[in-house]
């Protein structure tokens, strides 16, 4: 979270933040966006939102403009982090603090 919040901190304006980090310890993927932004309104309150699955031995992490069949997808909620486990591909999401 503190890398979202320097982000935030040294921009001029924030209207949406998604974001894959690879490491050696797993993917950590982070979503945020500004629900009062022109674009919001424009597209909708579910126009930047992160969606995750399993899909065979793999997870996928999408944004808009992938088709997300329901219950396939599971939506990442607002400034949390879902993190996933290289080899057992666990996936776990952590709560904003």
């Amino acid at each position: 979270m503190q890398a979202a919040d320097d982000i935030r901190c040294l921009a001029d304006g924030c209207v949406s933040l998604n974001c894959l980090l690879l490491s050696p310890d797993g993917l950590p993927a982070y979503t945020e966006h500004d629900p009062g932004s022109p674009v919001i309104a424009r597209r909708g309150s579910g126009c930047f939102g992160l969606h995750y699955r399993r899909y065979g031995g793999t997870v996928v992490v999408a944004s808009t403009g992938w088709p997300r069949p329901q219950p396939d997808w599971t939506a990442l909620p607002e400034r949390c982090v879902l993190e996933i486990t290289p080899g057992s591909l666990t996936t776990t999401v952590h709560a904003a603090q």
